[in-house]
Formats: C-alpha cells, structure tokens, sequence
C-alpha cells in the first residue's frame, strides 16, 4: 500500500502552483466537458478532470542514476476512496462545490535511504490526505 501511494503524486503536484487564479464565476465550471483521467482532452484547454473513484490510476515510478547498475521503472497502481474533480488550481469532491486546490490537500513525502544510520531496506512513502 505504502509504494501505491506513489501514483498519486504526479497528479497532484500540479496542484500546489504558486500562483492563484482567480476563483471561477458561479456554475461556470458546470459549463464546461468534464473529461474523465486517461481520456483525450479538448484541444482549447478548457475542461474539468475527473479522477473516478475506485477506477485503477497507473502511474510509472523510476530510479535512475550512475550509482545503479541499471534504471528499473515500475508501474504502480491506486485507486481513489472518492470523486476528484480538478480545473486548473480549483477542485471539487462533488463537480458542484469548488475550493482553492492549494490548501485542499496535505501532502506528505518521505524518502528513507539505506545507509549507516538506517541499515535496513529504505522506502519512499507519499501521503496525501483531504483538508476538511
């Protein structure tokens, strides 16, 4: 469960952008397509993703550098426990009710390296929970 976690991340990074763009008129994101995670987008950019919940989300893990004899890439795999809607830096559990995506989730890394200090397997863990 710990390295599924991982899949996560790249999803959201996006979301913790520096700049805010200003808050969407009301019932102008019910206007737009809302374009399920995997499926091609509009070309003009102008959507809403919708992350389903319990659908798989498959995101690759790699470990790269001359201190590996060789890169090994894995594919993870999670699923989400509830909707996610997401329109640049807004997201929404319910594609109704929008909050400022930067303060909606806490997200959590913690990369442990085997070493002196710590030897035993190291591990990668991202933890994400909603902010309510």
């Amino acid at each position: 469960m710990k390295r599924e976690v991982l899949i996560l991340a790249g999803m959201f990074m996006l979301l913790s952008g520096c700049a805010s763009i200003p808050e969407p008129e009301p019932g102008a994101l019910s206007q737009l397509p809302v374009i399920e995670f995997g499926q091609p987008v509009p070309a003009d950019g102008n959507y809403v993703l919708h992350f389903p919940q319990d659908k798989s989300i498959e995101m690759p893990v790699s470990f790269e550098g001359n201190l590996f004899q060789a890169p090994t890439r894995e594919v993870l795999s999670v699923k989400l426990n509830r909707d996610i809607y997401v329109h640049k830096e807004w997201l929404s559990y319910d594609g109704k009710n929008w909050i400022d995506a930067n303060g909606a989730m806490d997200l959590q890394v913690h990369v442990v390296i085997p070493g002196y200090s710590h030897p035993e397997p190291g591990y990668v863990l991202l933890e994400m929970n909603a902010v309510e």
